[in-house]
């Protein structure tokens, strides 16, 4: 992924031992300018948080929690071995060179729900169908540590990085948002290698 230099911001640290201004030393540090696939990333996750935020799913989400997890949204290109998609409550990370990105075929979903109509696997064709399948996915994980805790629907389910607490916020996002992008469900019917939860 190669990036474009939009401008440099000159930043400066101290040393503790000496609080003269002046002997400051500043760097310039680049800043880069946004590629499409974190901007479309950025507005998809904008696009999950702020579905999530209507009050019928009493997740307490405001405004300033969207733009934080847009702010905490990560893209990177990281080879397959070292380069997990993953959420948290301070982290939602999409890695373009996932194995599942950008192939057509079927999206695998963890086996305990791969088969499930609502929140597992499906056929994709493009790049940006499997991106909605990992960024809802990793939202899902976002505002599960991040809100689960002091929601109480959640409570008592959120801890389980696979479980009933991550399934209902995502079914929540597939069924509202991603499944109908994708068309219509069609089960599965080929092998496709398994993977370790």
């Amino acid at each position: 992924m190669k990036r474009r230099i939009v401008r440099y911001e000159t930043v400066g640290s101290f040393s503790l031992d000496d609080l003269n201004p002046f002997s400051k030393e500043w760097e310039k540090i680049p800043v880069y300018a946004k590629t499409a696939e974190e901007k479309l990333i950025e507005r998809m996750v904008r696009r999950c948080m702020n579905h999530l935020k209507k009050k019928d799913y009493e997740l307490g989400i405001t405004k300033d929690d969207v733009e934080a997890a847009v702010k905490c949204t990560k893209v990177v290109t990281k080879d397959w071995c070292s380069g997990a998609t993953y959420g948290g409550s301070r982290v939602i990370q999409i890695n373009l060179n996932y194995w599942q990105h950008g192939r057509e075929g079927w999206h695998r979903e963890y086996d305990s729900y791969d088969n499930c109509p609502v929140i597992g696997g499906r056929y994709t064709k493009s790049l940006e169908e499997d991106l909605w399948l990992s960024v809802s996915h990793e939202v899902a994980h976002h505002v599960q540590y991040k809100f689960g805790p002091r929601c109480g629907w959640l409570k008592k389910t959120y801890r389980k990085p696979h479980g009933q607490g991550f399934k209902d916020i995502y079914s929540i996002l597939r069924s509202q948002i991603v499944n109908p992008l994708l068309g219509e469900y069609e089960p599965w019917g080929g092998f496709v290698p398994k993977r370790k939860e």
